[in-house]
């Protein structure tokens, strides 16, 4: 008897059934499997035993004006490393521009980039910014990082700069 009530009870529908419906919770995205998927991932167990550390360190560390520390640390370590350049091919590289918060005008110069046969496209997970209270200083570190980033990825060329918003259009500033 017992053993049919525990048949009973561990039983449930199986999802794949056509008479099963998912849940809403299984659209939604889950911000544990995006850690795992960006810290894990790129960092491996290293890297997201920090990641934990910093979350979980003490009770302080979630008070409002010390939670905006965290925002960097997880932009920095879910980076996505610099990809190389093929050294037979025309490479031009693209780094997120700076107040392009949709990426509308990144993804139309990718898409314009696209259309030239021959060119290898790279992509860099970062920004080089431009803001700074002394602007010769700040555009001069910005080309400084811009060499280093060609450097590192062997491409001939990299498009950085911001994007200005005048009244309802988005103009680029490109380096």
């Amino acid at each position: 008897m017992p053993e049919q009530l525990s048949e009973k009870s561990t039983s449930r529908p199986n999802p794949t059934s056509p008479g099963c419906d998912k849940s809403p919770r299984d659209s939604v995205p889950d911000f544990s499997e995006r850690i795992k998927r960006d810290m894990y991932g790129r960092w491996g167990l290293p890297g997201l035993a920090f990641f934990v550390f910093v979350c979980f360190m003490g009770p302080d560390i979630w008070k409002w004006t010390k939670v905006h520390i965290l925002v960097p640390v997880y932009c920095v370590l879910a980076q996505k490393p610099i990809p190389k350049a093929d050294p037979g091919r025309f490479a031009i590289a693209l780094a997120h521009l700076e107040h392009d918060s949709d990426g509308e005008v990144e993804r139309t110069l990718a898409q314009l980039l696209s259309e030239f046969d021959g060119v290898q496209q790279l992509r860099f997970d970062r920004v080089i910014s431009l803001e700074g209270g002394d602007i010769e200083k700040t555009e001069s570190a910005g080309h400084d990082e811009a060499k280093a980033y060609l450097s590192q990825s062997g491409a001939q060329v990299l498009i950085w700069g911001s994007v200005l918003h005048q009244g309802g259009d988005l103009v680029p500033n490109l380096r």
